[in-house]
């Protein structure tokens, strides 16, 4: 879903009717620092979308929401799907959260709408990071899995190291040069 996008800064269109005015043209994927002014603030993307012809009436399709800065909320044909950490109109309001979302979308025929709304004062760059990607709830879905079992794999892997070279402390107190390791695979995962 890379491409232009409306977007309305400092404007939640969940919470306003207002379609017009200040929407400007972004490209996804991107940042809103040109438009403004710098990384913190917050606004909305919006995306209408036809029903592809290829759509069947039982197919399922879905959404995969990776980086965005710093929260966000999804909405879809005025319902919200979800959000990750909370979006909001100043650093108080907003709580940021990394996580990558997915999501079944409903297609109805005719146009559908797409609104992805972001808050940011937590990171110097804010905006959709990572395009959204939409396809078959099953591929989507079956791709996060994927991913999430060689994150899982990665890191078990990086623990068990850590654990050796301990153990290796362990044995040979004197040799210190076996801490460095551990140490910076923590640093690294964390």
């Amino acid at each position: 879903m890379e491409g232009d996008w409306e977007f309305y800064p400092r404007v939640f269109l969940s919470e306003s009717e207002e379609r017009t005015g200040a929407m400007q043209t972004l490209k996804v994927p991107g940042i809103w620092n040109s438009v403004l002014g710098s990384g913190e603030g917050y606004g909305t993307y919006r995306l209408v979308l036809q029903k592809p012809n290829f759509v069947e009436k039982d197919q399922v399709f879905g959404i995969k929401i990776l980086d965005v800065a710093t929260a966000s909320r999804v909405i879809w044909n005025g319902k919200l799907l979800g959000s990750s950490g909370t979006v909001g109109k100043s650093r108080p309001e907003s709580d940021p959260s990394y996580v990558f979302q997915l999501y079944p979308l409903p297609w109805r025929e005719g146009t559908n709408e797409l609104l992805i709304e972001i808050s940011n004062f937590h990171h110097s760059k804010g905006g959709m990071w990572e395009p959204p990607y939409m396809g078959e709830w099953n591929k989507l879905y079956k791709e996060s899995e994927a991913d999430l079992a060689s994150s899982l794999f990665l890191a078990g892997s990086v623990f068990i190291i850590a654990l050796y070279h301990f153990g290796l402390f362990y044995f040979r107190r004197t040799d210190k040069g076996n801490l460095t390791c551990p140490h910076f695979q923590y640093q690294w995962i964390s």
